[in-house]
């Protein structure tokens, strides 16, 4: 007697079961094609218990996508793609530094 086939062999992502996948630890679905995390959270973190996103260091994002930046720029400037870009009157790779008006002069 043979076990009755998985639906597309589970994908790789998981064994068959008597006929149903059981999925591995990041996959879910009938044949374990979906990612149980957004995207997997993209390789840059991990999926916990409630199928959301824990970015590992360096990474933010529901899928972990997004570079971060350093210090969160001071909570003064704008975060894109890992770089700070600074308001007017702050400086620095992290927004940190108040610029000196006139070149200090």
């Amino acid at each position: 007697c043979s076990e009755p086939a998985c639906p597309n062999h589970c994908n790789n992502n998981g064994i068959c079961v008597n006929g149903v996948c059981e999925c591995h630890e990041d996959y879910t679905g009938l044949d374990c094609s979906g990612f149980r995390c957004p995207s997997g959270c993209n390789g840059n973190g991990i999926c916990n218990v409630n199928d959301t996103c824990e970015c590992s260091a360096g990474w933010t994002g529901l899928d972990c996508s997004l570079a971060s930046c350093i210090g969160n720029c001071s909570g003064v400037g704008l975060c894109h793609n890992g770089k700070c870009f600074c308001p007017a009157g702050r400086q620095g790779v992290d927004c940190s530094v108040k610029a000196c008006p006139n070149e200090c002069s």
